[in-house]
């Protein structure tokens, strides 16, 4: 084998590796399991990720002794809103009811953290 040869298979070696990384990197980053946490109190296992986080559940079977599992994830985008809204407009909602029942004279526990 020539040197010119040997450079070349090098080379291709070289690219085939540099392919590989490059995708395993975007795997990575498009992937939700950077950090798996098993909460086995609650039956669920959470998937961490970058941009993604996703649940998957085990809920227990009253009918029998064997649980209902859940192998389908359930994902929501850390950058979504939505969520953070829907928390909002309860506290608001809540907010209002307990001024409208104080003004009813009905006396409402307070809420700690409140």
């Amino acid at each position: 084998m020539s040197l010119l040869s040997t450079k070349y298979i090098l080379l291709l070696i070289s690219i085939v590796l540099i392919l590989i990384g490059i995708g395993l990197s975007l795997a990575g980053t498009l992937s939700a399991a950077w950090q798996v946490v098993d909460l086995t109190e609650f039956g669920v296992e959470h998937e961490h990720g970058l941009w993604i986080d996703c649940a998957r559940s085990i809920r227990p079977n009253m009918d029998s002794p064997q649980p209902v599992v859940d192998y389908s994830l359930h994902c929501m985008y850390k950058f979504d809103d939505s969520a953070d809204r829907v928390v909002n407009d309860m506290l608001w909602n809540y907010d209002v009811d307990e001024g409208e029942k104080e003004e009813e004279g009905v006396v409402v526990p307070k809420v700690e953290g409140k």
